[in-house]
């Protein structure tokens, strides 16, 4: 769950301007993908890393503080589950716009999927178009959406992790104190999920 949370992560980080400056690429002169394929793996390692380790710090401060009996290798285990809605909404934010397009193809080769002239879904000609793309008020409306993901997906994170605290340590004072380390880091996370939808993408 960490590595589908992390990697989906590193997956909009590696297309930023600030990625490509630490490689020292020109993303205005970008030498295609084969050149960056090496550090790009080894950040999509680092970064799977990175947040395991924080990960598995929160979870262990959380555990000091509520005074928990549990231990802190189960605690993580239990508590991995809590990441699935981040990366649901992760996943969401960064492939909203492939759908936007993509989804339109898909639709027309169901109205017509033998390319025969057929109207199947009573559609008539589908043309593919990006002119969504063109005006202020769609582009800030397809922002908000994908941003409406990345929160979402942390507001449910949040509440799940809760749950899980209550059913692992059986007290709300101990389930409060255990998830407030955790809490701290999926509000971090969600700036930098924000920060990557905002950023400019050189790929």
């Amino acid at each position: 769950m960490l590595v589908m949370l992390g990697s989906g992560s590193f997956d909009g980080l590696n297309e930023t301007f600030w990625w490509l400056a630490v490689l020292g690429v020109n993303p205005l002169e970008f030498p295609g993908r084969s050149a960056v394929v090496l550090p790009n793996v080894l950040g999509l390692v680092l970064a799977n890393l990175a947040l395991l380790a924080v990960y598995a710090l929160t979870i262990r401060a959380g555990l000091w503080l509520a005074r928990a009996g549990i231990g802190w290798r189960e605690a993580v285990c239990r508590f991995a589950p809590s990441l699935l809605p981040i990366a649901l909404g992760y996943h969401i934010a960064h492939y909203y716009l492939s759908f936007l397009v993509e989804g339109q193809y898909a639709l027309a080769a169901l109205n017509d999927p033998f390319a025969s002239g057929a109207d199947l879904l009573g559609l008539g000609t589908v043309h593919v178009t990006t002119g969504f793309f063109n005006t202020p008020d769609s582009v800030r409306a397809i922002f908000l959406t994908q941003a409406g993901a990345v929160v979402g997906g942390h507001v449910l994170a949040v509440i799940l992790a809760h749950v899980l605290a209550m059913r692992a340590l059986g007290s709300t004072r101990k389930a409060v104190l255990s998830q407030v380390p955790l809490a701290l880091f999926m509000v971090a996370y969600t700036f930098f999920g924000l920060w990557l939808l905002a950023s400019p993408r050189g790929v």
